[in-house]
């Protein structure tokens, strides 16, 4: 099968290499090289609108002996420079081109290339600016290749002229056409699935760069070509070593990535120091989709002393992880995804840190585990797996866990446990349970609580964690929501105080708010969402009735909902105001004289409403005065009464040895403006919040009134009572007569 080329222009030139490709696609470099030397002529650039250009006095003439020429070319995305180099025995040079600097040139250092390249190459980029350079070789007589990567951290800090960098093993190309293999291999570019494209000057094929195994079903792109570049980032796999601690000083360890039977990368540690080492394998851009067996041995010294745990991340997400000397990871079906892996030691043995989540039923007290909460596990004097990641989600068990590593078989240290706060949840307790050999001990954890740029974390402290145990914390948790009570009175004087106002809920839940409206302890008081709390209200005013049911609004205003029986079920991290509102009624009791004078007067009068039996009701009596139609003018003969009850209105003079005849003509109730007869003197209260007026009227009682026009005239009353009392004079004085003639005999 083969492939096609199309030109799309050329630059002018005699020894035109060392062809780099921005990764935006917007420009490329390359350079007119010098035919007799290592030096350069010109940079040549192309972009879409100037095309291919030559860069006026841009010739860098490289001094030396070394008579190699450059062949490679590469933009770096970090800045958008332009990167060039060369081979000459044991070192591949590298020299920086920045276009418009003042000092466009300068030679950035060497990589170290003992044994494989014999001197045709080339070089590549990945988005990372990790730095791949492919160095051809022949093995055994066959066109061979291993690529030498630099690593962007290397490239920026090389180390007295030498950058640091790992290689591959050099490997035979297998599988190109008869007749058409690859020579003296002079270009690479990468796809963004990982495979590798090289060419020499004829012929161009796509492998994969762990196994140099022509990629199956590829062609092979027929083109006079001495350079390769494009602007793609490879998938790749990193291979790292982090040496907790050392049973011996000198103890060393080779890592190892292979493709099924194919070992494609070593590296060695060296020195004594422990944590991250020098030494690693690559990054190597390796196809997606595919599954390596990563490993180490011990290069001196024994593993059979050491804890090996791996783990391998990509993008965030730990991929594949073991507490074994060997496993295997599979790149993932992703472009240019980046694969992390990294091999733990520590002295034996490790220890395991979980993390749990539980929550507590509001309606039964009872707890279960929470999966999907933000639980956390740091320390400072040990190492603690998965590595950077000091959070995880509590899984289906409502659990997470670390596994700590130690620099001694005898070390131990303190382990910082953390969750993060969800809304409308309350921390009850952290419990740790440790567990060594046969031996497990529980404790209460005191615990903390911090905020930060709006999260909340509780956190604790597991105290003494050891090599070889196992520790259990838990954070349980309660669901809560928040409950206000508030009391009102509608209608009426008594203070809104007067009242109790509660909410009950069940056994198991939170206790619920109980006291005076306005109060602490009925004022955002904690509670247990999901459950019904029965409010109600005691004391107050025998005088007063609560008006309508309790009614419940959130923190946005909107209603919730009261049963029949005034219970509220409050939604989880809820914030509820609950109001009752209780009013009286007014009856102002009045008293009308007609004829008034002194002695007669309203005011000598009391007006008495005595209640229907009912407790906490009394007789109430005010002084007798006249209406007022004034604003509040009987204020002081109104009472507040119960709304609805009978009383019973009754007058009396206050004085009660007065002798002030008078008549009681009737009892009056104002109603729309004008006074109306009531036949009876026990009368219903008004509604809450209402009003009613109602007097007694009295008269005088006149004295007798002789006619003086018409029947019989006044003289002849006159005359009639003077005769009877003259025959009341004769009848005494005859009686006295006798009485003499008695005491004469």
């Amino acid at each position: 099968m083969a492939g096609t080329s199309t030109q799309i222009g050329t630059w002018s030139g005699s020894s035109v290499n060392a062809l780099g490709i921005a990764a935006d696609g917007t420009k490329a470099y390359a350079l007119n090289r010098d035919s007799s030397s290592p030096s350069v002529t010109a940079v040549l650039k192309w972009t879409p609108a100037g095309g291919f250009q030559t860069i006026a006095n841009s010739a860098l003439t490289i001094s030396g002996n070394v008579s190699t020429s450059i062949v490679a070319g590469a933009v770096d995305p970090s800045n958008g420079s332009y990167l060039f180099g060369r081979f000459r025995t044991g070192a591949f040079d590298l020299w920086r081109y920045t276009e418009g600097a003042s000092t466009p040139f300068a030679y950035i250092g060497y990589v170290a290339t003992t044994g494989s390249p014999n001197g045709n190459g080339d070089m590549a980029f990945d988005a990372k600016g990790n730095l791949y350079v492919l160095g051809a070789a022949t093995l055994t007589s066959v066109s061979s290749a291993a690529i030498f990567t630099v690593t962007a951290d290397s490239l920026a800090n090389p180390s007295n002229g030498i950058i640091a960098s790992s290689v591959t093993t050099t490997q035979t190309i297998k599988g190109t056409d008869s007749g058409n293999g690859l020579t003296n291999v002079n270009g690479i570019a990468f796809s963004p699935r990982g495979t590798a494209y090289l060419s020499d000057a004829s012929s161009t094929y796509e492998f994969d760069p762990t196994t140099w195994t022509r990629i199956s079903g590829t062609p092979r792109v027929a083109a006079a070509s001495t350079d390769l570049s494009s602007c793609a980032s490879p998938a790749t796999i990193t291979l790292q070593k982090n040496v907790v601690g050392r049973t011996n000083g000198t103890d060393q360890f080779t890592l190892a990535l292979a493709n099924g039977s194919t070992t494609f990368a070593t590296a060695t540690t060296t020195g004594t120091d422990t944590g991250l080492q020098d030494a690693q394998i690559g990054p190597v851009p390796t196809p997606i989709g595919t599954t390596l067996t990563l490993s180490e041995t011990a290069a001196s010294g024994s593993l059979a002393t050491y804890t090996s745990v791996y783990e391998c991340w990509a993008d965030g997400v730990r991929i594949a992880n073991g507490s074994a000397a060997r496993g295997d990871v599979t790149m993932p079906s992703q472009l240019g995804v980046a694969v992390n892996c990294t091999f733990f030691n520590s002295t034996r043995p490790v220890a395991v840190v979980k993390v749990g989540k539980a929550i507590v039923d509001p309606a039964t007290g009872a707890s279960s585990p929470k999966s999907g909460w933000t639980v956390g596990a740091t320390s400072t004097t040990t190492t603690m797996l998965p590595a950077g990641q000091a959070q995880q989600q509590t899984d289906a068990s409502g659990s997470a866990s670390w596994t700590v590593l130690f620099g001694t078989a005898s070390g131990s240290g303190n382990v910082t446990v953390s969750e993060v706060q969800q809304a409308g949840y309350q921390i009850v307790a952290l419990v740790c349970r440790t567990t060594t050999g046969s031996t497990t001990t529980s404790a209460t954890v005191t615990t903390t609580t911090s905020t930060a740029n709006g999260v909340i974390t509780i956190s604790g402290t597991a105290a003494n964690v050891a090599a070889g145990s196992t520790v259990d914390c838990v954070f349980t948790n309660r669901p809560i929501a928040t409950l206000t009570l508030v009391e009102k009175v509608g209608f009426g004087s008594v203070a809104a105080g007067a009242w109790t106002i509660t909410a009950a809920g069940p056994a198991a839940a939170l206790t619920g708010p109980s006291g005076k409206t306005g109060t602490a302890v009925v004022t955002s008081r904690t509670v247990s969402p999901g459950v019904a709390y029965r409010l109600s209200e005691t004391g107050g005013s025998a005088s007063y009735v609560q008006v309508g049911a309790w009614s419940c609004v959130d923190g946005d205003g909107k209603a919730v909902t009261v049963s029949a029986d005034g219970d509220v079920n409050l939604a989880l991290g809820s914030s509820v105001t609950c109001t009752v509102t209780n009013s009286t009624a007014g009856l102002t009791i009045l008293k009308n004289v007609i004829d008034p004078q002194a002695g007669f007067e309203a005011k000598n009068w009391t007006i008495t409403a005595t209640p229907n039996a009912f407790t906490g009701l009394s007789a109430q009596s005010k002084v007798g005065a006249e209406y007022s139609s004034a604003a509040n003018g009987n204020a002081a003969s109104t009472i507040e009464v119960r709304p609805g009850h009978g009383y019973t209105l009754t007058e009396a003079l206050t004085d009660q040895t007065s002798k002030v005849a008078y008549q009681e003509l009737r009892l009056e109730q104002l109603m729309n403006g004008n006074w109306v007869t009531v036949n009876s003197a026990s009368i219903t209260a008004p509604a809450a919040g209402q009003s009613a007026v109602y007097r007694f009227v009295n008269a005088p009682i006149p004295g007798v009134v002789l006619p003086l026009t018409g029947g019989m005239s006044t003289d002849a009353f006159m005359i009639a009572g003077a005769l009877i009392l003259l025959l009341a004079l004769s009848v005494a004085v005859l009686h006295g007569s006798r009485r003499r003639r008695r005491s004469t005999a």
